[in-house]
């Protein structure tokens, strides 16, 4: 991940715009689509403006993206979410309706839950659950891609599932599928059925899944 990827993921979760941050900044509209890193110059003047960010981890992406407290309450829903927690927080500001948030797609949940989060937001509505950000568009009718999906694993989910709710499907090769479980089928197979008009519903085997988790809700990310 480059560090203008870092600097977009840091703005959508502060809840910035991009105009906001072009104008906070002083750079000229479109710069972080014109380039593919920052120079020094740019990362310090970023940094002088930005102080809760933390400088190794937008040079090199190792530790957290905040270096100290802060309660960024500009998201899309502040009624939602209202503190944003760095992962050294817990356990002294964790509480039961505080939630773990993952940038990586690909972790949080019982698989990971030896890595540090990159954030923990006090979210009461979606207790238990941990947050990951979704990149696919299968579900882009319902879910926009950027979001951050708030998912609870199903633990029995070869003995049961609730049929035309959304999943994130976790395969063996490592793959996530986010999509509609709209039916089991005898064989075991499972019919996936996206939320996109350019994609086609499809059949997949469950020896091929390692875990699925429901998605509880999300939140949608900021208006550019």
């Amino acid at each position: 991940m480059s560090t203008v990827r870092r600097i977009i993921d840091f703005i959508e979760f502060s809840g910035m715009s991009k105009r906001e941050f072009y104008k906070k900044t002083h750079l000229s509209n479109g710069y972080l689509d014109k380039v593919k890193e920052f120079g020094s110059d740019k990362i310090e003047s970023i940094i002088s403006i930005f102080p809760e960010l933390n400088l190794q981890w937008v040079i090199t992406g190792k530790g957290y993206m905040l270096k100290q407290k802060a309660d960024l309450i500009n998201l899309p829903d502040k009624s939602t979410a209202d503190k944003i927690y760095p992962p050294e927080a817990e356990p002294s500001l964790a509480d039961a309706n505080t939630i773990p948030v993952f940038i990586n797609p690909s972790l949080g949940g019982t698989e990971s839950e030896a890595l540090l989060p990159d954030y923990y937001m006090h979210i009461p509505e979606y207790a238990n659950c941990y947050a990951c950000k979704i990149y696919t568009d299968t579900l882009i009718n319902i879910i926009p891609v950027g979001s951050y999906i708030f998912i609870r694993e199903v633990s029995e989910w070869k003995q049961f599932l609730e049929n035309g709710r959304s999943y994130e499907l976790r395969l063996i090769d490592g793959r996530n599928l986010h999509y509609i479980i709209e039916r089991s089928f005898a064989d075991g197979n499972l019919l996936l059925v996206p939320q996109n008009n350019k994609l086609q519903a499809f059949e997949l085997p469950r020896d091929i899944i390692r875990s699925i988790w429901i998605i509880c809700g999300f939140m949608p990310p900021p208006i550019v």
